[in-house]
């Protein structure tokens, strides 16, 4: 094997781990976040729920958002559940997301059984 093909071999390797991590990365982007928020929601709605609510809250720390699902049924309980995704960082957010976090939530979309 001639240097020139390792050397061809190890650019290639290197380009495709490149767009991997790209393509992998978390975004830092509020309103990216929020899409997926909603669609890993939607996945983990109860087909039982009425109405569905998906919201932001802040962690223990402060310094970071969680999204949960809050799901109404006929029976009028209401069901809280921490949507399976990362956190992300309250500093990356804007001033009136952060101003509804800091009083109790802030309500991404709410979603109503068809």
């Amino acid at each position: 094997m001639s240097f020139g093909k390792f050397l061809l071999g190890a650019l290639a390797a290197g380009g495709v781990a490149a767009v991997y991590f790209l393509k992998s990365r978390k975004p830092l982007n509020f309103d990216s976040y929020c899409e997926q928020c909603i669609e890993r929601g939607k996945e983990q709605i109860s087909p039982d729920a009425i109405k569905t609510a998906i919201v932001l809250t802040k962690d223990e720390t402060g310094e970071r958002v969680i999204p949960y699902l809050y799901s109404r049924y006929d029976d009028k309980t209401v069901k809280k559940k921490r949507i399976s995704i990362y956190t992300f960082p309250m500093s990356l957010c804007p001033a009136n997301v952060k101003e509804s976090i800091e009083k109790g939530e802030y309500v991404i979309k709410t979603i109503e059984k068809e």
